[in-house]
């Protein structure tokens, strides 16, 4: 595998390689879930880690808090004290109540989040990623917005993990950096 090296930039915080070894990450061949799993994780491990960035979790608080809410509704119409043709008008309410909520949890998932895999924030710069690995597609894509610009790039999973599944995050991570250099760089 040949070595590349970036150009050293100027700015302080986007540092020109990853500073930290992580540990060997080994996943099985040919389980294309496993390995986006991987790369996912070594995508938000360096952003939180190495370039300190502080992840934004306000949606998926609200969507536990929905969840919570329609537990509670759940509950509050099978155990309500009085016999069923009474408590007819608590039982619709919930229902109704219950299939908003499911409704407001898919629309924060499909529409909202998409594929996000992290949101995050450092230095009033706000950054989402999202990436697509496509079932029996060897293409992983990564797209990278930081306010209105978006950058994305796509390679071939081969091209990060060697014949025994261990993951080369020297490599995927120079792919990373020079796609987080290339969107900031449109920011300034």
């Amino acid at each position: 595998m040949s070595t590349r090296k970036s150009k050293s930039t100027p700015a302080t915080d986007q540092p020109s390689q990853p500073p930290k070894e992580y540990p060997e990450v080994k996943v099985q061949l040919y389980d294309g879930l496993s390995m986006k799993q991987a790369l996912d994780d070594s995508i938000v491990r360096y952003f939180t880690d190495d370039l300190q960035f502080s992840q934004n979790h306000t949606l998926n608080i609200l969507k536990v808090l929905l969840g919570f809410v329609g537990c509670i509704l759940a509950g509050l119409a099978q155990f309500y004290p009085t016999p069923f043709p009474k408590n007819k008008p608590i039982l619709i309410t919930c229902v109704l109540l219950y299939g908003l909520i499911s409704f407001a949890l898919y629309y924060i998932t499909m529409f909202i989040q998409k594929d996000s895999i992290l949101n995050a924030s450092k230095d009033k710069t706000n950054l989402q990623i999202s990436t697509i690995l496509p079932r029996y597609d060897p293409n992983y894509t990564v797209k990278m917005e930081v306010g209105n610009y978006i950058h994305s790039m796509t390679h071939s999973i081969d091209r990060y993990f060697d014949s025994t599944g261990i993951l080369d995050q020297p490599a995927f991570f120079h792919d990373i950096l020079k796609l987080y250099n290339a969107v900031t760089s449109k920011q300034n």
